[in-house]
């Protein structure tokens, strides 16, 4: 036998849906992400090809899924050259300019 719902159960359950519906709608709709005009996501360039980005020139090594290798060969500020100049790893969704 079957119990009768009450207000307080329908009600509960209506939010239920909503929020279901909204969860799959927000899932379908998912946001895509683009560069600026001009440059290119680091994870779209080949292997070996020199990049630009925030006063630095790069050499790309290798990619993965989750990181970027990258030779830093100069920079503009020559401050903390030391630092900045060697093997770095960067994130995939970095926007670069493709140089060469």
């Amino acid at each position: 036998m079957r119990r009768k719902l009450s207000k307080q159960d329908k009600l509960y359950r209506k939010k239920l849906r909503d929020n279901k519906k909204l969860a799959e709608k927000a899932l379908k709709d998912s946001f895509k992400i683009k560069p600026a005009p001009g440059l290119t996501f680091l994870y779209k360039v080949p292997v070996g090809q020199l990049v630009y980005c925030n006063n630095s020139k790069a050499i790309l090594i290798e990619c993965n899924d989750t990181s970027c290798l990258v030779m830093v060969t100069s920079r503009e500020n020559r401050e903390e050259d030391s630092y900045y100049l060697g093997r770095h790893r960067w994130a995939p969704l970095t926007e670069v300019e493709v140089l060469g």
